[in-house]
């Protein structure tokens, strides 16, 4: 019993002069507030969303001609073959243009037929050469060779091969764009479209948008506009001035067709660009004009003799170009007709 009563008592007086403590300091404390435990926000409920994306790119079907490896000595002796000797049977400017058209296409079909190509890029490099080409082919075999082996010298080849590839590039871009400005001197319109190609993504239609339906439509959407133009100013009043009509002093009697030579220098100071519409490019033209002259004189003669404008020359590409980057394409009124 001693123990115990002994432990009890030590615990009367531990908690006896803890009271007396308190009592103390509470003239000191008196300001004091107790505070209430904070509880802990909710826990925040996460919820997984799982979707599937798409990353790879869709594999497109483009159309192309190997220009580049086309003769010129070759396309002038099939010009001399198949599409002069029977300028003398021709009258008319229909049917000299038609034959025009008719014998550049054939022969530009025989040298460099098109062919198509399923391609998973989306923007055209037209600077990337058959060199790059093979090596860019070179460069991914040397990348299997290595992550086959892990060989140290299989690295070193992958990375020096891929440094050469990278200056290649460099260069030819350099090449082929200071060309193209070299061409275009003066003409400030192409070579701001090179800059803004250049510095500026194209905007991607959707692929609607390059199916004949639609190409109707935007069609006649623009007809339509036309029409109620010329309504609108069909609408105006005329105004009645009154002019002074003075007969010609100077005589006109005849009319001087220009020669070949004229034909040709007018030909060799003509733009290098190209349409849709033509036959051949403009620079196969241009390197075999000596012998293309004789025709198109024919077909110019011909046109100033009769007065006329062939059918097919009075056709022309539209190109429909958004407005502003990012409009709504249904909307025709976003469009802006290029031709």
């Amino acid at each position: 019993m001693g123990p115990s009563t002994s432990t009890h008592d030590s615990c009367r007086r531990d908690h006896s002069s803890l009271s007396s403590a308190f009592k103390r300091l509470e003239p000191m404390v008196t300001g004091a507030t107790m505070g209430t435990k904070q509880q802990d926000p909710p826990p925040q409920v996460k919820k997984t969303v799982k979707l599937t994306l798409s990353i790879s790119k869709q594999p497109r079907l483009i159309s192309l001609r190997n220009i580049k490896n086309i003769n010129p000595a070759t396309l002038t002796a099939c010009i001399n073959s198949s599409c002069l000797p029977d300028i003398q049977n021709l009258s008319t400017p229909d049917d000299l243009v038609s034959h025009y058209n008719t014998g550049l296409l054939n022969i530009l079909n025989t040298l460099a037929p098109l062919k198509t190509r399923t391609v998973s890029f989306t923007v055209s490099a037209p600077w990337f050469t058959p060199a790059l080409r093979l090596m860019k082919a070179k460069g991914r075999q040397l990348e299997r060779l290595h992550r086959k082996t892990g060989l140290t010298i299989h690295k070193e080849m992958y990375n020096n091969h891929m440094s050469l590839y990278k200056d290649s590039i460099t260069s030819t871009k350099t090449h082929y764009y200071s060309g193209i400005i070299t061409a275009n001197q003066g003409n400030s319109k192409t070579l701001f479209s090179l800059l803004n190609n250049i510095t500026q993504p194209q905007d991607s239609l959707p692929s609607h948008c390059y199916t004949t339906t639609f190409c109707n439509s935007i069609m006649s959407f623009f007809t339509e506009k036309i029409k109620n133009i010329h309504q609108q100013l069909g609408s105006i009043p005329h105004l009645n001035i009154s002019t002074d009509w003075h007969p010609p002093t100077h005589p006109f009697p005849t009319f001087h067709l220009p020669s070949l030579s004229e034909i040709a220098e007018l030909i060799k100071q003509s733009k290098p660009s190209t349409c849709q519409l033509d036959p051949l490019p403009t620079q196969l033209v241009k390197a075999c004009s000596h012998s293309l002259v004789p025709l198109i004189s024919a077909i110019i003669h011909s046109s100033l003799t009769t007065g006329t404008v062939p059918t097919s020359l009075k056709t022309a590409t539209i190109t429909p170009i958004l407005k502003k980057p990012g409009a709504d394409p249904s909307d025709f009124n976003n469009f802006r007709p290029h031709i």
